[in-house]
Order: C-alpha cells, then sequence, then structure tokens
C-alpha cells in the first residue's frame, strides 16, 4: 500500500531513515560525510529538533529525532535533504534521483524499544562488517556518546538511563526476534512498541494497515 500523508506527534520519538536509489553509495569521501553531519546538526536547531542517534553509512544513514512539534520533522528533514542532494550534485557532477525516495520513519515507544532503536542504530558499522566495533566507526553518534568525540556535543539527553557499559552492549548483537520487529517497522512504517501501544499509536496516526499483513487474506473454500 502506498505510503499516506505523515502525521507526526509533538515530543514523541522516530527512527528515521533513507537510502541512495538502487542502493547506490551516497558517501565517497570524508568530507561527504562531514558535510552531512553539519547539515543535520544545522537541521536540527533550526527546526528544533532533538537528535537522539544518528549512523552515516556508505549508502544510508539512521537517526533517531524528536520533534518538540511534530510538524517541524518533515521541515527538518527536507531541509537536510535539499541540501545534501544539490551539494552532491556539484560535487559529484550526478543527474537524476540519488535517494531512493523522501526518506522511511516509525514512531517509538519510550521504553525498551528505544534503547533497542538506539543500538540498532549505532550498531550498523558491525551488523554490516565494516568494523569489528562500533566505536570504530567515526560516522555515528556513539563515539560522542562513549565519550569518544571531541568534535563537542550533538546529542541531546534521552528520557532513559542507558547500560553502563554502552560500548560492548552495543557490540552484542541484538536478539533475532528484536531485529526482526524493528527491520519490520522500518519496512512497514509500523510504530514500535509493545502490541498494545502499537494498536492505540497506529489508530491514532492513521496508519493501521501498517500492521496489517500485506496481501489479500486467503480464501474460505469451505461451502457454506
Amino acid at each position: 500500500m502506498p505510503r499516506g500523508r505523515r502525521n507526526f506527534i509533538d515530543e514523541a520519538y522516530y527512527h528515521v531513515i533513507n537510502r541512495g536509489n538502487g542502493k547506490q553509495q551516497i558517501f565517497h569521501s570524508t568530507s561527504d560525510y562531514r558535510a552531512f553531519v553539519s547539515w543535520v546538526i544545522q537541521g536540527k536547531n533550526k527546526h528544533n529538533i532533538h537528535l537522539h542517534a544518528f549512523c552515516l553509512m556508505p549508502n544510508h544513514f539512521h537517526f533517531l529525532l524528536q520533534p518538540m512539534i511534530g510538524t517541524s520533522l518533515s521541515k527538518c528533514m527536507h531541509w537536510i535533504m535539499d541540501k545534501h542532494v544539490h551539494n552532491h550534485r556539484r560535487i559529484h557532477n550526478t543527474v537524476g534521483h540519488i535517494w531512493q525516495g523522501a526518506y522511511k520513519d516509525f514512531i517509538i515507544q519510550e521504553d525498551r524499544h528505544y534503547i533497542n532503536v538506539l543500538r540498532y542504530i549505532e550498531g550498523n558499522p558491525v551488523r554490516a562488517a565494516l568494523m569489528e566495533s562500533a566505536s570504530d566507526w567515526i560516522w555515528s553518534s556513539h563515539r560522542e556518546r562513549i565519550g569518544f568525540s571531541c568534535g563537542g556535543k550533538s546529542l541531546d539527553d534521552g528520557p532513559l538511563s542507558l547500560p553502563r557499559d554502552w560500548k560492548s552492549f552495543v557490540d552484542t548483537p541484538l536478539a533475532a526476534k528484536e531485529l526482526a520487529e524493528i527491520r519490520y517497522s522500518v519496512k512497514r512504517g509500523a510504530p514500535y512498541g509493545d502490541r498494545e501501544w502499537q494498536v492505540m499509536t497506529a489508530e491514532q496516526l492513521g496508519i493501521s494497515y501498517t500492521l496489517r499483513p500485506r496481501g489479500r487474506p486467503p480464501k474460505n473454500d469451505k461451502k457454506r
């Protein structure tokens, strides 16, 4: 089903992701990564968005964002993407679509699910086998969170206390069930949380279809 109009809740938490068109590589150099990070920080300050996590990968990105005013999330993402596309075309002399679309997002329950998404985002370089430890990947919020960053504070305070040994926690793979649930929300845009909260939130946002299996229900062959 095509994605409908986005509705956002003030001060809620959202996982935002986008990939290069056709999974093409987007970030080619240190300057590409550095420029994008600078626009993320500028954009979140400009539009009053709290930044809780990010990870830039060669052909995609992940954010965990909290808009103080829900509608500002779309404005912020449009501003960031517009800055990047114009710069990418100028620097790399490209034409056509750079990203596969606007972006995908899903809302997150403010409990263990929030921590799972933080861990999922910052653990991307390890799952992709780019690094043995997430702390070795420069282009993510992980290094700042564990105290390695010397570029100043870009992250906002989260709603929950994190496990003490965050470095080891992120480097440890997510359980298969947790990983599958997050990937389902990435694919469908479904709220990520406990079932009761999912259903309530999906109804509130008008996206109950994201919790239903795709395709037509099976036919009942029994004669009536």
